[in-house]
């Protein structure tokens, strides 16, 4: 799948080039996962949300999600 940034995404992608920036959340949690549970969670999400699992490319100037 390829797709063309839309507006905000290239603003945040433009501008990501000069500052970096990160959204975090923080969770706490009463037990902690194992790693393997944490890989299969991050998995699971990724095949539900196709946008979490693209990479930014840059071709003749423009951006897209891959």
């Amino acid at each position: 799948m390829r797709r063309e940034l839309g507006k905000f995404e290239t603003a945040a992608a433009l501008s990501g080039e000069y500052a970096i920036w990160n959204i975090v959340g923080v969770l706490l949690l009463d037990v902690l996962p194992t790693p393997e549970i944490i890989r299969q969670a991050l998995n699971i999400l990724q095949d539900r949300h196709a946008l979490l699992n693209v990479r930014l490319i840059i071709e003749k100037g423009r951006h897209y999600f891959e």
